[in-house]
């Protein structure tokens, strides 16, 4: 699960939401909740307004096309998808047994 958070669901969304986006999230917070957790202080300005998500065009741009991750491009083509072995072992072994 954090394999695919970490290389594949948190590129997309950098590469798929603007700072308008991440500006009407941010303004959500307060109905999410976060739990054990306390996020970094973020504001991309004044002149940013918020895009909520009902107001989101979902038409994507070539640039946050080439801005998917390479998994991302190749499941949205129809081929298989391919990871690096290498990538796939645990970040910190030593806390599951062998």
């Amino acid at each position: 699960m954090m394999f695919r958070e970490n290389n594949v669901f948190y590129p997309t969304l950098k590469a798929l939401l603007t700072d308008g986006e991440w500006k009407g999230i941010r303004q959500q917070e307060g109905e999410i909740r976060y739990y054990k957790v306390k996020p970094l202080e973020w504001n991309p300005g004044k002149d940013v307004k918020p895009i909520h998500p009902w107001k989101i065009d979902p038409e994507l741009t070539v640039e946050q096309l080439l801005g998917l991750p390479k998994e991302v491009q190749q499941a949205l083509k129809g081929q298989p998808l391919e990871f690096d072995k290498n990538k796939l072992k645990r970040e910190d072994p030593a806390s599951f047994p062998p």
